[in-house]
């Protein structure tokens, strides 16, 4: 693995260093592609993955806070993926109910009880600002909770406090009960 950190990458391939480039990328790939999953269907994924790196090596050294690369390269791939969604007339909003309970979710195919994914939207929907955007941040963004701290600027407790409570809440609402053991702590730290 390199031991370079993302701010010495970052200059490196800013200053036209195409090996600091892959480097940074491969070492955010996961959650890059974790997106672009979500967002682009299968057989479009590799040109819409080449556009969002193309895009990214070429404004890399206008990026202004270092220290948010991954937050970064996360835009660049939602960006490129919306404007392929906008360009080719695809959208990811807006099914009606009979196409929610047969469309395939991030994880593969739904269940024949397609409300669980609306039931899942609603709950988010009910939690406060704070949880909501922490839960979305750390879940789908795939930013760790230093990151999430940096970005809304509140202290990595807080951001804690907020995933935990947003967790609980959405068990609440959803009428989830788990075992103790079941529940994890967080890792990204």
């Amino acid at each position: 693995m390199d031991s370079r950190t993302d701010e010495e990458l970052v200059k490196r391939a800013a200053g036209g260093d195409g090996e600091a480039f892959v480097a940074l990328v491969k070492r955010h790939e996961q959650p890059l592609l974790a997106l672009l999953r979500r967002l682009v269907p299968a057989d479009e994924r590799d040109d819409v993955w080449q556009e969002a790196l193309a895009q990214a090596w070429l404004g890399i050294g206008r990026l202004e806070r270092v220290g948010a690369v991954r937050a970064w390269l996360l835009m660049v791939v939602r960006n490129r993926a919306r404007e392929w969604l906008r360009r080719t007339g695809w959208s990811t909003e807006a099914l009606d109910d009979q196409q929610a309970d047969t469309a395939p979710s991030a994880f593969g195919p739904r269940s024949s009880g397609g409300s669980r994914a609306r039931d899942a939207v609603d709950a988010l929907a009910e939690l406060g600002e704070a949880g909501r955007e922490a839960a979305r941040l750390f879940y789908l963004e795939g930013l760790s909770i230093a990151e999430i701290a940096e970005r809304t600027g509140r202290p990595a407790g807080t951001v804690k406090r907020r995933l935990f409570d947003a967790r609980t809440g959405l068990r609440r609402i959803l009428g989830v009960t788990l075992k103790e053991e079941d529940d994890e702590p967080l890792s990204r730290g």
